[in-house]
């Protein structure tokens, strides 16, 4: 979720791999989650299992952007996320 927050001029999609299995075989998704990242149509980088430290690396890594201070509400407290 703060991925989506942080990184707000990239897309996220959720396939789930065992309701269409020939997706996940054609991306060869070997393990769930796997995130795969697209740079002007073809696979650039992926991350296998849940990391998010990694998944965060390697989007820091491909997308060039202005980090901007972001204010989340979290149930009743304030936080801002850089």
């Amino acid at each position: 979720m703060l991925l989506l927050l942080i990184h707000q001029d990239v897309r996220f999609f959720k396939v789930r791999a065992e309701r269409f299995p020939k997706h996940a075989l054609k991306l060869n998704v070997k393990e769930v989650p796997t995130f795969i990242i697209f740079s002007n149509g073809s696979e650039s980088d992926r991350v296998n299992g849940a990391n998010v430290a990694e998944l965060t690396v390697k989007l820091h890594k491909k997308v060039s952007y202005t980090i901007k201070p972001v204010t989340v509400n979290l149930t009743s407290c304030n936080a801002v996320l850089y």
